[in-house]
């Protein structure tokens, strides 16, 4: 008997793979599925909280939480360029360099993680939610999160504004 994974090897090897990447979530998906989510975490890892007892400072203490922060910051990184595969970009002008800005961004929050420097990781903070914020001025304004009920229809139910002229 053949086993199960031997039949599954062949049949991958035995089709072509596609020349391009292919999309399996649209926008909306990718955002709440895969960026809000890294987003949050590495929000959520710096800060300072104030109450009745005094300020509270949120800061990574163990391996893990670094580890947490700087794989939020790769999916960030990393997410700029999903949003610039074919299928997702909505354009080749502004579209492209808000996500390369989003690129840059998760970059810069992971060499603050790297560094193991928790002021960095919270200023890195602030320009990932400026990337966010600025894209969202453009394309999602009615969207006050993606995961969030109360937002308006995502970039995906939107009317794709017009074409710069670029290839896709």
């Amino acid at each position: 008997m053949i086993p199960l994974a031997a039949i599954w090897l062949a049949l991958g090897c035995a089709g072509e793979a596609p020349e391009r990447p292919v999309a399996v979530a649209d926008v909306t998906e990718l955002m709440v599925s895969v960026l809000e989510p890294a987003a949050e975490t590495y929000w959520d890892g710096v800060g300072e909280v104030l109450d009745q007892e005094g300020i509270h400072l949120i800061r990574p203490l163990t391996d893990e939480d670094w580890t947490a922060l700087r794989n939020a910051a790769f999916v960030i990184a990393e997410s700029g360029n999903l949003l610039m595969m074919d299928g997702r970009a909505r354009d080749r002008g502004e579209w492209m360099a808000l996500s390369g800005a989003m690129v840059e961004t998760g970059r810069l929050a992971l060499g603050a993680v790297d560094r193991l420097d928790a002021d960095a990781v919270f200023d890195a903070g602030a320009e990932v939610y400026y990337a966010c914020a600025n894209c969202h001025a453009r394309y999602a304004a009615e969207t006050l999160r993606p995961s969030d009920p109360r937002s308006g229809p995502g970039p995906d139910a939107e009317e794709s504004p017009p074409d710069d002229g670029g290839d896709r």
